[in-house]
């Protein structure tokens, strides 16, 4: 509870940091109206100047311009004479630099919650596209991809263009998953991890559910195809699933579409895909 808070107390920076500068700014309005000598409009002036600084110089100058200022308006406010109580005097010398500090903290902060922001989007974007188990994307993906082909294809209108979808399913997966769900975990990684490693790096490889994987390819010839799908059955039939100390052999399910301009219906295939 008590990280909770702290975490809360943290995001609310902003808001109490502005609420800050707004309440020392009435206190020090409603003290320059009870002043022997009016200093509402210098004070007005310095407020503005730290406020303006804050945002807008760099971190360094705007320290050395809180230094010089420090030491000119000491050196201007203590020299001579002049008809100032020294709280006011005091105030009038830390205005600048107590508003340009303020300032630029608050710059930092929201900077820092735009970049919380951000990643925060990139993190949901990126849970939303690929599966947190396997690292692959996902089911909308692959149809997002199929898509594109498909309107190359109705672009280009050449019958030379021509790619494959490979599907491979681990039979009985959710028997699996309900035996050991750690292990049905460790067993869908391996198997990605087998197809990242064994298919071409020109291939796209899905994830879509329920231990289905897909594979969309530019088309080979025949000889590459079937060394590909050869080598990946027997690089996945070295999988095993362990279930405390005892090993089971997995089975697997392929299917195979080839899809060019004389495929006769785009969304048939289409159907299929949403379906496995």
């Amino acid at each position: 509870m008590r990280s909770i808070f702290n975490e809360k107390i943290h995001y609310l920076n902003i808001e109490i940091l502005i609420s800050t500068m707004m309440l020392l700014t009435i206190a020090l309005f409603a003290f320059s109206q009870k002043t022997l000598i009016n200093d509402f409009l210098p004070m007005a002036c310095l407020m503005m100047l730290g406020v303006v600084g804050g945002f807008i110089l760099p971190n360094i100058l705007l320290t050395w311009c809180i230094l010089f200022s420090i030491v000119i308006g000491a050196s201007t406010m203590m020299i001579g004479i002049i008809y100032l109580p020294i709280i006011e005097r005091i105030i009038l010398i830390f205005v600048f630099p107590v508003y340009g500090l303020l300032t630029l903290n608050l710059k930092y902060l929201i900077g820092v919650r735009f970049s919380a922001l951000s990643d925060r989007n990139n993190v949901i974007n990126y849970i939303e596209h690929v599966s947190s188990v396997t690292k692959l994307k996902n089911r909308e993906n692959a149809v997002n991809n199929y898509r594109h082909y498909w309107q190359a294809f109705e672009r280009i209108k050449s019958n030379q263009l021509a790619f494959s979808i490979t599907c491979i399913n681990w039979a009985h997966s959710e028997q699996y998953r309900q035996i050991n769900s750690q292990a049905y975990i460790n067993t869908l990684k391996q198997i990605a991890d087998c197809l990242k490693k064994i298919r071409m790096p020109s291939e796209n490889i899905y994830y879509l559910d329920d231990g289905n994987f897909l594979i969309i390819s530019p088309i080979f010839d025949k000889l590459t195809c079937d060394k590909l799908t050869q080598l990946t059955k027997k690089q996945l039939a070295e999988i095993q699933f362990n279930d405390a100390n005892i090993k089971h052999t997995l089975q697997y399910k392929f299917a195979f579409e080839y899809i060019s301009n004389k495929t006769s219906s785009n969304l048939q295939i289409l159907i299929k895909l949403n379906e496995i």
